[in-house]
Order: C-alpha cells, then sequence, then structure tokens
C-alpha cells in the first residue's frame, strides 16, 4: 500500500504541471479570440473549482483519514480475534471483541458510503460545468454574431479551446485531489511506523 501510494503521489505532480501549462495556453489563445469569452468562461470555472474544494475535495480528505484509521482498528480487533482467541474465551470476551469489529466494519461501510457520496457530487458539478459553460459562451457568441464581431467559424475555434481549458481544469482538480489524498495516507503512515518505532 505505501509502494502504491508514493508512486501514485508521484505520477500526479507532472499531470498537474501539464494541465496548469495547458490551462495558460489554451486561456491564452481563447482571450486573443475574445477576451469577453475568456471572461465568461473564468465567471464559470472559478465558482466550479471553489465548490469542489468545498463539497468534495477536503471531505474527502476527512472521510479517507477517517476510513484508513476505522479499517486500522478493525484490524486491531481481528488480529487480537486470531492471535489471542485462548485469553479472550479465558475472561468471555468475545462477545465485547466481535460487537467491536461489527461496529468498525458498519462505520467502514458509512464512510465509504459518504465518499461515493461527494465522488458523485463532484461528477454532477462537474456536468454542470460543462454544460453551463458551452450554454453561456454559445450564447455570447451568437449574441457577437448577430452584432458582427464574432463569425461562426470563429466562435466554433473558441468552443474548441474552451473545451482545451475545460479538460485542463478537469485535469487539474483530480490530480491535485489525488495528491491531497495520497498525502492523507502518508501522513496516517508516518504516523503509525513513527509510533511503531
Amino acid at each position: 500500500t505505501m509502494t502504491l501510494t508514493l508512486l501514485t503521489g508521484a505520477l500526479n505532480l507532472p499531470h498537474l504541471v501539464f494541465a496548469t501549462v495547458r490551462i495558460g495556453v489554451t486561456g491564452a489563445i481563447l482571450g486573443s479570440i475574445s477576451p469577453l469569452l475568456l471572461v465568461a468562461e473564468l465567471a464559470v470555472l472559478i465558482p466550479h473549482v471553489f465548490l469542489r474544494q468545498w463539497f468534495v475535495v477536503g471531505p474527502m480528505e476527512r472521510l479517507t483519514k477517517e476510513a484508513q484509521e476505522t479499517m486500522e482498528r478493525a484490524t486491531v480487533y481481528l488480529e487480537a480475534a486470531v492471535e489471542c482467541g485462548d485469553t479472550i474465551r479465558l475472561y468471555d470476551a468475545e462477545k465485547l471483541l466481535l460487537a467491536r469489529y461489527r461496529e468498525s466494519s458498519r462505520s467502514i461501510v458509512k464512510a465509504r458510503l459518504r465518499s461515493n457520496v461527494r465522488k458523485t457530487v463532484g461528477e454532477l458539478l462537474q456536468m454542470l460545468l460543462s454544460r453551463g459553460g458551452y450554454l453561456l459562451l454559445f450564447c455570447l457568441g451568437c449574441e457577437m454574431i448577430t452584432t458582427g464581431k464574432l463569425d461562426f467559424g470563429t466562435l466554433i475555434e473558441a468552443l474548441q479551446y474552451r473545451s482545451g481549458v475545460l479538460m485542463g481544469s478537469m485535469m487539474w482538480l483530480n490530480s491535485y485531489a489525488e495528491v491531497r489524498k495520497n498525502s492523507v495516507g502518508l501522513k496516517r503512515m508516518e504516523e503509525i511506523y513513527g509510533t511503531e518505532q
């Protein structure tokens, strides 16, 4: 688990850099086509980033840490049942140990369920960002076409660059969330191995 966490954490850093470059380049091209369309895109994108951080990334870090701590407790109870079975039976503590293990298992299921709910919220926000942004830019582009400030071909080109900004933003947000999640796992492993030493 430690090796996998270290590898995935390291692999997400180049994705962050690539996503940042992609957002910068495609955003600059979109701004050169029409500053108004770039401002409209940022007006949709920036609130999405803050909402995702508030509703998804932050709670996911807390839920990941909670699930890891609960899994650790459940493992301790299971190891005690296997290694100290005679002592547990001697003191008639089987029911207590099983109740603790059952409670930990339920907590793990609840944490995973809440984590899945947060992921669904993130996917819903992403869908709203994608559809709402395209609709806003398309309406603004059509208004600019009617006033002669833009032609239809340039609008299609701007929407393509907008998709580059969107995909770069999604890559950046996902990589950032994975880096934060991996850092929570690494901190937890440092706590465990630090206490063992």
